[in-house]
């Protein structure tokens, strides 16, 4: 067989306005070659829900190529709209997003590489709680 898988992922964060924060995500994993639609070939697998928010999680995706982007505004909640500190509380950002992706795949029975498009915008909450990230969204 005669073919690659590519994976590129960029980040970068920016902080426009204190304590403002955008953060931006390409990310593309792709087969490439002649052989890279082979029917031999297990297909990548992804949950869609940590890529585009707002799908069912069970939602489980089968793809050869993909493409997301991610934008977020974040904000931390303690010493923003409050007293409270920085350094006293918990690590808690208010955020805003959106989120887009296009997903090929091979139809079972051949023919053509179907393109599916996915998008999603919302807003949520967002602990750091040693590590191990919580976030709740509500997504349209």
């Amino acid at each position: 067989m005669s073919l690659i898988t590519m994976t590129a992922d960029y980040r970068r964060y920016l902080m426009p306005v204190r304590p403002f924060s955008l953060a931006f995500r390409v990310e593309h994993v792709g087969r490439y070659g002649a052989d890279a639609t082979d029917p031999r070939l297990l297909p990548l697998v992804w949950t869609l829900r940590d890529l585009v928010r707002g799908y069912d999680p069970r939602d489980v995706l089968t793809t050869s190529r993909l493409t997301v982007t991610n934008a977020e505004l974040r904000v931390p909640l303690a010493g923003t709209f409050g007293r409270v500190s920085g350094s006293n509380a918990l690590p808690i950002d208010v955020l805003a997003f959106t989120d887009a992706g296009a997903f090929d795949t091979q139809p079972v029975s051949g023919g053509a590489v179907q393109r599916r498009l996915l998008r999603s915008v919302g807003a949520g909450i967002r602990l750091n709680a040693g590590g191990f990230v919580f976030e709740f969204d509500a997504v349209r």
